[in-house]
């Protein structure tokens, strides 16, 4: 049998996304493999957790990330952070609509109620002519264990995945 178990898939476009009821004692680390799309400009990709069937929209999140980019006229790079917001963000949606972000995150024992939760997410993204990598490293900063987990353009725009993958690593 294989180490990564598919739980779900989804393709469902909408304003935001949620997987919720897969996280159990049967796996203790989980990734989310996703491929989206924005529908207007000027929208950030994020995450939320869900604690027993609700996203946390409260101030309970903390992140640290970096990004490089290149386009024609060079390089650069910089980095983004966020004490106490209400998402963590895994990626850029400046410029116009229709720009492409794809990603891992990898969630360690998302059930765990006696620790606060982290995750890991490497994601890539164009933006009009842009290649941009970014790295960020976040922390749900309560210590209810995660049912599940919502993904979201903030601002205007529809999420339109070409799928959303969730494994449970044995």
């Amino acid at each position: 049998s294989s180490d990564y178990v598919k739980l779900a898939t989804t393709s469902t476009a909408s304003s935001s996304l949620s997987m919720d009821g897969y996280f159990s004692s049967d796996y203790k680390a989980y990734k989310i493999l996703y491929d989206a799309y924005n529908t207007s400009s000027g929208t950030n990709l994020g995450f939320r957790a869900i604690h027993s069937g609700s996203v946390d929209t409260n101030n309970n999140y903390t992140y640290c990330g970096n990004y490089q980019y290149r386009n024609s006229g060079g390089t650069g790079s910089g980095d983004e952070h966020d004490w106490q917001g209400s998402r963590i963000k895994l990626g850029n949606g400046g410029g116009s609509n229709d720009k492409r972000t794809s990603g891992e995150i990898t969630l360690l024992n998302p059930q765990d109620s006696n620790h606060k939760q982290m995750f890991s997410e490497c994601t890539s993204w164009n933006d009009s002519g842009t290649q941009y990598c970014y790295n960020v490293y976040g922390t749900i900063l309560t210590s209810a264990a995660l049912t599940g987990f919502n993904l979201h353009f903030w601002g205007s725009g529809t999420f339109t995945p070409t799928y959303v993958n969730l494994y449970g690593i044995k």
